[in-house]
């Protein structure tokens, strides 16, 4: 899933430095794909997919068939009330997240671990009504889904294995049946960003996204050092991965740059109208499986 992205402007459309009701709130420079730039793209994007895979026709539609399920279930479920929206919202994104990863394997390889993480989810899930223990399942299940595409991504690369074994490593310290679960949402949502952040700075081949990596590991920074609570945490988390989310939507399609504007701007508007830091947990997480949900879409389309 190599990245051939040769366009003269960048596109990072969300600005969000709060940790919290009362933060800031940014407008970066946005500037448009030009039209011509934005053809070409699409069209050297998928020749080059064309090149490395063979088309699974019957593998697309399993695929397909499961994302609608995922989001059938999701909007089926109930989310009245703030945690428990949060909670839907996680498990259709470590679903979201499997069938991106399913799509990705191609050589399946990681088919056993992959049908391992999505048995223990939903073992997990079954055995318990509580809603901390599937906040902290759906939590753990995502960040599972982070490294295992990490670790499909750097496959054979000796150094990046050791980088993710390290973010493992600072992230379980965290993870333990002891903590608390935002204690664990916000050790969660920093391994996201980070296995966000590895794998997509490594698909920029071009260095296209090096002025928004900026911004946004700048963004991260700031969060932290204002943020009080893990409540906080989590947002900055979960937020910064957002972002990044957008580089890997738009780097699939370009085509998908007025939609995630507009997904973009929905999700600043409901975080200033949001009523207190609960209302910010609920979009900060919507909008990661919003978008996550196209990028797996738009990853089964190009590979399959």
């Amino acid at each position: 899933m190599k990245s051939h992205l040769h366009v003269s402007t960048l596109l990072l459309l969300i600005s969000i430095t709060a940790c919290g009701k009362g933060g800031d709130t940014t407008e970066l420079d946005t500037r448009k794909f030009d039209s011509a730039a934005t053809d070409s793209v699409v069209a050297s994007t998928h020749a080059d997919t064309a090149s490395y895979y063979i088309a699974d026709p019957e593998l697309k539609q399993v695929l397909r068939k499961e994302l609608f399920e995922i989001q059938r279930r999701r909007d089926a479920d109930d989310r009245s009330e703030g945690l428990e929206g949060m909670i839907v919202d996680l498990q259709a994104l470590f679903h979201t997240l499997t069938v991106t990863a399913r799509a990705l394997d191609r050589s399946k390889m990681f088919t056993n671990d992959i049908e391992t993480e999505i048995s223990r989810f939903n073992s997990a899930n079954h055995s318990s009504a509580e809603e901390s223990s599937r906040m902290l399942n759906g939590l753990r299940g995502t960040y599972s889904m982070y490294a295992m595409l990490a670790k499909m991504r750097f496959l054979g690369r000796d150094d990046a294995q050791r980088r993710i074994q390290e973010i493992h490593d600072s992230a379980v310290e965290d993870f333990g049946p002891e903590s608390k679960p935002m204690q664990t949402a916000a050790a969660a949502a920093h391994a996201y960003y980070m296995l966000m952040r590895l794998i997509m700075r490594d698909v920029d081949t071009d260095r296209i996204y090096d002025e928004a990596f900026q911004q946004i590991d700048q963004r991260y920074r700031e969060g932290k050092e204002v943020a009080r609570t893990d409540e906080d945490r989590y947002i900055n988390g979960m937020y910064r991965v957002f972002e990044i989310s957008q580089l890997w939507a738009i780097s699939l399609s370009p085509s998908l740059m007025n939609e995630v504007s507009e997904m973009s701007s929905l999700l600043a508007h409901n975080i200033a109208d949001a009523a207190n830091v609960g209302e910010q947990l609920v979009w900060a997480t919507e909008f990661l499986y919003r978008i996550s949900l196209r990028i797996a879409e738009e990853t089964i389309t190009l590979i399959l």
